[in-house]
């Protein structure tokens, strides 16, 4: 009787190749993805925080707080420059104070000079520069200039993350 010898089920190198690349071209798409979507979130996380300061500010004009030594309050001036991660904080007495708020944002900047006034006690808003409504705080991505986010101010205090 004749053998034949046994047949060995494997693939080919040919065929490992193809898989492979096939492999790697899905896990750098992949890559990619998560890498825009960390870039797009920290943005996000930015223009939160800045919604937060917006916020702190706000209560302290409509809840009349006084810092130490200020008399005659009228207000606080929100001062954002462009291509910073800072903003400032002064308080209209009748000698201002000034409150430097140096790196809120982790991993944006602004994208314009931006400054108002929210009045006290009611927290009316009055833009300074531009003297335009609403007022539009616009912050970038250092990584992705595509990442950007809009916080806006309404005059009558109303912060709108778009």
């Amino acid at each position: 009787m004749k053998k034949f010898p046994a047949q060995k089920n494997a693939f080919t190198i040919i065929e490992l190749i193809i898989v492979i690349t096939i492999m790697i071209v899905l896990a750098g798409s992949a890559l990619v993805s998560v890498i825009s979507f960390n870039q797009n979130q920290g943005t996000t996380d930015d223009a939160k925080t800045v919604l937060t300061e917006m916020r702190r500010v706000y209560a302290k004009a409509t809840g009349v707080f006084y810092p130490n030594g200020c008399t005659n309050l009228t207000g606080y001036t929100v001062t954002i420059v462009k291509d910073s991660t800072d903003m400032s904080v002064t308080a209209n007495c009748a000698v201002s104070q000034t409150e430097s708020r140096a790196g809120v944002l982790k991993t944006s900047k602004f994208r314009d000079d931006v400054s108002f006034t929210f009045s006290v006690p009611d927290g009316a808003v009055t833009p300074i520069s531009p003297n335009v409504y609403p007022i539009s705080i616009t912050i970038y991505s250092t990584n992705n200039s595509a990442a950007t986010k809009s916080l806006t101010v309404s005059s009558y205090g109303v912060f709108q993350l778009l």
